[in-house]
């Protein structure tokens, strides 16, 4: 029997997940332009059930043990829905955020710096992500997990998001999200420009785009503008930190440019070739986070 080595076989299976994705994708494609003409009500609900739905991944192998020595905890938020939360240390509170497909390991790495420096660290498997219940959700949900978590921490020392994450602490703290610091990273500008490549990538028209957003608004109960970064950053008046990779694929570095301009008390680090999620991990951005968390204000 031939010799398969490991990094060959992980290769195989990589690629045959990258088909199966791209079949399924094209499956949906052809099924949405069918029912564009048939009914656009009809594809403009098969487009923003697409849109919010998270499909659950595994951790990945780095990730095993990221929370070793957390107190886990089941909170409430909305109406009977729970999120799996994670804490650590003693201290004012700072609370990490997750984006959208991801999960509360991908924040570990400021875990053990922030409780180093005297933090008590809270975050969250979002809605539908990780290990929380359910398959879909949008932003607003993850701005009422974040209050819902916040009422129980009490005032928070710093909040730190990624993604989504990020946007949706925007809206918090104009909302009255008590914190005396914020870091936002790879924040993005706008949700409808992410419903339309997502609508465009899929063949959908305008129309249907259209309607997609107008079914999800008003299945989440708020509408997309509200979620304005930029906007939203603009009014806030405590210190931030906003921190974005100049070659960011997933989020336009424009969209970090934006958010930090307006934002008086806000200063602007951007990095070089970590993309969207490996500025998580890298040690700079992290030592960055840290020191702008634990800056004494004058």
């Amino acid at each position: 029997m031939a010799y398969v080595s490991p990094a060959r076989t992980n290769t195989r299976t990589k690629l045959k997940k990258r088909q199966g994705i791209s079949l399924g994708l094209a499956a949906l494609k052809v099924r949405l332009v069918a029912l564009s003409i048939i009914s656009p009500d009809a594809a403009a609900a098969l487009l923003a059930r697409t849109f919010t739905q998270r499909s659950k991944r595994p951790l990945k192998a780095y990730e095993r043990g990221w929370d070793k020595g957390a107190r886990h905890l089941e909170m409430r938020f909305g109406q009977n829905k729970t999120l799996a939360a994670y804490v650590w240390g003693e201290g004012p509170p700072v609370m990490l955020v997750h984006g959208f497909g991801g999960r509360a390991a991908q924040m570990a790495g400021f875990v053990a710096p922030l409780v180093s420096a005297g933090y008590r660290v809270v975050t969250f498997d979002g809605p539908a992500h990780g290990i929380s219940a359910g398959t879909h959700t949008a932003l607003p949900e993850f701005v009422e997990a974040i209050h819902s978590i916040a009422a129980r921490t009490g005032p928070l020392h710093a909040v730190i998001g990624h993604s989504m994450g990020a946007a949706a602490i925007a809206t918090c703290l104009v909302d009255g999200l008590d914190a005396k610091r914020a870091v936002l990273i790879s924040a993005p500008g706008y949700p409808g420009s992410f419903l339309k490549k997502l609508g465009m990538a899929l063949g959908a028209s305008d129309k249907v785009i259209g309607r997609a957003q107008a079914w999800i608004e008003e299945r989440y109960g708020a509408p997309f503008d509200t979620y304005r970064t930029a906007l939203n950053t603009a009014s806030l008046s405590l210190p931030g930190l906003v921190i974005h990779d100049a070659h960011d694929k997933k989020v336009p570095v424009d969209d970090g440019r934006a958010t930090a301009k307006g934002w008086k008390a806000a200063s602007l680090m951007e990095t070089e070739g970590l993309g969207h999620s490996r500025i998580l991990a890298d040690p700079h951005v992290i030592s960055a986070v840290t020191d702008f968390v634990d800056k004494v204000d004058v």
